[in-house]
């Protein structure tokens, strides 16, 4: 097992990623440097553009989960300044504008190995551009953390606004969706949950435990197996079959 460290404030893909101080720049960089099962990766606070998976790193297991982690609130970066650990597709200069503009499937962070937690991460990004009348007729399949199978990725304390699917096969703790088409589709297990302003705020999911769905337009809970202590308000079904 091994720790990597990604720094938009301070790194350079050129240092080793080894600690807060050689950080890689890049969130790619520290990506593709997981080479075993329970490998960590740190996140300073910043903004990384563009679009991230874990092609080239390898799947986690039961005893040893990879992790990735922002840090906010810098107890790991302590010298760096405090703030989100943003993930986006949007252009630096126009926000209708993506940073990876190839096919219409895109992912703001594709969690492809299996076992893997996700913490802290703040995603936007990556759906329709509307800077023009044709482009706004190509509907855009954005995820925000997308897992590439069932019940194998967890995301905690984690925000997915303005994209297509908020958490896509991804369960979740203490989560929000905003602004998304879905907001949570699909993962394992939902607890302490959120979503506003959806089209179906939590849909497919196997358990949904203590979530809320706010101003979902078909249903705040919908197709899901198991729904404990779940509130929708607003829009249309509460929870739908």
């Amino acid at each position: 097992m091994a720790v990597f460290y990604v720094s938009a404030q301070t790194g350079n893909d050129g240092n080793d990623g080894d600690s807060p101080t050689t950080a890689f720049a890049s969130l790619q960089a520290g990506l593709d440097a997981m080479a075993s099962a329970g490998d960590i990766v740190y996140i300073a606070p910043g903004t990384y553009r563009g679009i991230f998976d874990m092609n080239s790193a390898v799947n986690g297991t039961s005893s040893r989960n990879n992790k990735i982690v922002g840090d906010p609130y810098c107890e790991i970066f302590t010298a760096e300044e405090k703030g989100a650990v943003r993930l986006s597709n949007t252009d630096e200069n126009d926000i209708n504008a993506q940073t990876t503009t190839s096919g219409t499937n895109r992912y703001v962070f594709y969690v492809s190995k299996l076992r893997t937690e996700v913490h802290n991460l703040h995603v936007d990004g990556g759906g329709n551009n509307f800077s023009d009348e044709a482009r706004q007729r190509t509907y855009m399949y954005s995820y925000g953390i997308a897992g590439a199978s069932d019940g194998y990725y967890n995301a905690y304390n984690c925000i997915c606004q303005m994209l297509g699917y908020g958490f896509y096969r991804m369960g979740t703790t203490n989560c929000i969706a905003i602004s998304v088409v879905y907001g949570y589709y699909a993962g394992y297990k939902h607890v302490h949950s959120f979503s506003l302003a959806a089209y179906a705020g939590f849909y497919l999911s196997d358990y949904v435990v203590d979530c809320v769905a706010i101003g979902s337009y078909i249903a705040g809970f919908w197709n899901n197996d198991h729904v404990c202590n779940g509130f929708a308000i607003g829009g249309g079904y509460g929870a739908r079959g």
